[in-house]
C-alpha cells in the first residue's frame, strides 16, 4: 500500500491555520481613535479611578483599566442612548432586559453576580457591603432601578470595576497567575466572558477573536494587553 504524506509546504499551511486563532495585528493601529479615546478616558478618570481602589500604585490601576480598556475603545454613545432608555422600561419591569451599556459595557446580570460574590464572601462584604446594599424593603423593581440609575453612572462602573477586579483576584488566587500581562490576560477573558469559567476554559477564550463585533478581528485578552502597554508608555 502507498502511504501519502503531506509535503512541507503542505505541513506548513497546517501549521498557520493551526496558529491564526494565537496571531492578531495591531488593533491599536487598525482602531487608532478609539484606542486614543481609551487612554484618554484613563487620564480625564483617574482620580476617581484611583479613589475606587484605594490609593492604588499606578502600575495597578493600569492593570485594572485596561481590562475594561477595550471596550471603551469601542463606546458609541448613541447606542448607549437608545439601549439605557429601552432597559428603563423592559429591565426595570421585569428583569428581562440585559444590555451592555455604559463605557465599560457592564450587564445588570455583571453587576447581580458581583453582589452575590460580594455577599458570600467575609472579606469582600467588610469591604463593599454597604456600598452595594440597597434601601431594605424595596421590592424587586425599585431595586432594578436602583441597579440600572447606578450602570448608567461612569463614576459607579469604576466602583463595580475595583470589585471585580477583587473578585477576580479571590477566583484566580490559586492558578498560579505571575505576571502583570498574565494576570491581565486572564482577568480581561473572565470580565469579556465570564468570571465563573474553569481556568481551562479562561485560557481557551484567549485563543478565540471575536472583538470587536463588527469585525471580529481580535481577541479580547490581547487587545487589552496591547492597550496596557500603550497605557504604560504614555506621557
Amino acid at each position: 500500500m502507498l502511504i501519502l504524506f503531506p509535503s512541507i509546504s503542505v505541513m506548513n499551511n497546517i501549521l498557520l491555520v493551526a496558529m491564526l486563532p494565537l496571531v492578531q495585528g495591531s488593533y491599536v493601529t487598525e482602531f487608532k481613535e478609539g484606542s486614543a479615546a481609551a487612554v484618554d478616558f484613563y487620564r480625564e478618570w483617574h482620580a476617581l479611578i484611583s479613589k475606587a481602589f484605594g490609593g492604588a500604585k499606578e502600575s495597578d490601576l493600569v492593570l485594572a483599566y485596561s481590562i475594561v480598556a477595550p471596550e471603551v475603545s469601542q463606546y458609541d454613545a448613541f447606542k448607549d442612548f437608545l439601549e439605557i432608555g429601552i432597559m428603563k422600561k423592559r429591565y426595570v419591569a421585569d428583569g428581562s432586559c440585559d444590555y451592555s451599556i455604559g463605557y465599560f459595557q457592564m450587564k445588570p446580570s455583571f453587576v447581580e453576580s458581583l453582589e452575590n460574590e460580594v455577599f458570600k464572601s467575609a472579606s469582600l462584604k467588610k469591604k463593599y457591603g454597604k456600598m452595594l446594599a440597597y434601601s431594605r424593603g424595596k421590592s424587586k423593581r425599585t431595586v432594578r432601578k436602583e441597579r440600572l440609575d447606578r450602570l448608567s453612572e461612569t463614576e459607579w462602573q469604576i466602583r463595580y470595576l475595583a470589585i471585580y477586579v477583587d473578585v477576580a483576584k479571590q477566583r484566580t488566587a490559586k492558578w498560579g497567575l505571575k505576571s502583570s500581562e498574565e494576570k491581565l490576560r486572564y482577568w480581561a477573558s473572565m470580565y469579556n466572558a465570564g468570571f465563573y469559567l474553569s481556568k481551562a476554559r479562561v485560557k481557551q477564550r484567549q485563543t478565540v477573536r471575536q472583538f470587536p463585533r463588527s469585525t471580529t478581528k481580535y481577541n479580547y485578552s490581547a487587545v487589552a494587553v496591547e492597550l496596557y502597554r500603550r497605557l504604560l508608555k504614555r506621557k
